[in-house]
């Protein structure tokens, strides 16, 4: 007897490991449905119309052109890690532009391909495309995620209402951030790293880090503070978690491209 139920608990054990295996699931982070090259080509021209949106002339120097292309990397290879951290050196060398610049060629990118749907959907009722096609359209339009853009204070404003009604609304802001598939926080580190809530003390970014860590949610962040400085300033967990989620892009400009 007490054979058989060893024989069975073996069994039952074994057919646990089966379900962990089969029942695990990663996250397979989105890529836009473009290649390396047309994305960097894409991506430049934006970067080019938010530096020219601001008065000023585009410096198309050597570490711009490297950023942009390791960008464009991160954008169409869904094996890369689900979010990007640029980080480091002066204010003004590109950071801010540069997430600027995804926004803008995301929104572009999509809408050249739900207007191509649109015209292929005619050519349609001609017989010339076939349902195969008109899929493969909406395939690539969905893919096309545009980052939601956050400053980081900004966000720890949300905790900072007094009035009831806008402490929910934002509280409600806030939990919708945490969870939007794709987040672009700009400024990481202008920020105060704790608030206080009618007594309660809470740390805004690293929640939000946090929950967007745990869900593998693709998040771009920028900061003009070094990996020892993050830690620093956020404790090593949150150093170490964003180490594991991020690519990261080191802006080492020397000088500012503001003037």
């Amino acid at each position: 007897m007490i054979t058989n139920i060893e024989t069975i608990l073996k069994q039952a054990i074994g057919g646990c490991t089966d379900t962990i295996t089969t029942t695990a699931h990663r996250r397979v982070r989105f890529s836009y449905p473009v290649d390396k090259e047309t994305a960097a080509r894409l991506l430049s021209t934006a970067y080019r119309v938010e530096v020219e949106a601001r008065g000023m002339e585009l410096q198309q120097t050597p570490e711009v052109l490297q950023y942009i292309w390791a960008v464009a990397e991160y954008l169409t290879n869904p094996a890369r890690k689900p979010s990007l951290l640029l980080y480091g050196g002066r204010p003004g060398t590109g950071k801010t532009t540069t997430v600027r610049a995804i926004i803008r060629m995301a929104k572009e990118l999509r809408g050249s391909f739900a207007f191509a749907g649109i015209d292929r959907l005619q050519m349609q009722l001609q017989r010339c495309l076939t349902d195969t096609e008109r899929r493969e359209f909406e395939r690539r339009e969905t893919a096309v995620k545009v980052p939601t853009y956050y400053t980081a204070l900004d966000i720890a404003r949300l905790f900072q209402a007094t009035d009831p009604q806008e402490r929910q609304k934002y509280r409600t802001k806030y939990n919708g951030l945490a969870d939007c598939y794709f987040l672009a926080v700009d400024d990481m580190g202008t920020e105060p790293t704790r608030v206080n809530d009618y007594g309660n003390e809470f740390l805004p970014l690293v929640e939000l880090i946090s929950r967007r860590y745990d869900k593998q949610l693709p998040t771009i962040i920028t900061s003009n503070l070094g990996g020892d400085a993050i830690a620093e300033r956020y404790g090593e967990r949150i150093a170490d978690r964003l180490r594991e989620m991020c690519e990261t892009i080191a802006y080492n400009s020397a000088e500012s491209f503001r003037g």
